[in-house]
């Protein structure tokens, strides 16, 4: 799994013939055959009368698991 701030550790893997599992910052991203984005997950906020926001509704996927730091290993 490559996270956001791993760019160092994605081209490592992908210099070595590798595929790697990007986890974004806001979702896991998948990318199509033809390079673009696609798997997003993002959230619609109300915002409350006092200025809070409420969430009311989540599109795309699921939650995305939590990231490690990159220790410089090949790990996927």
């Amino acid at each position: 799994m490559v996270c956001p701030g791993q760019w160092r550790k994605a081209f490592r893997l992908l210099a070595k013939g590798k595929d790697i599992n990007y986890e974004g910052a806001l979702s896991p991203v998948d990318l199509d055959e033809c390079g673009n984005a696609t798997g997003i997950t993002f959230g619609l906020f109300k915002v409350q009368p006092d200025g809070a926001t409420a969430l009311v509704t989540n599109f795309g996927a699921g939650p995305q698991p939590a990231c490690e730091d990159d220790d410089e290993g090949d790990n996927e």
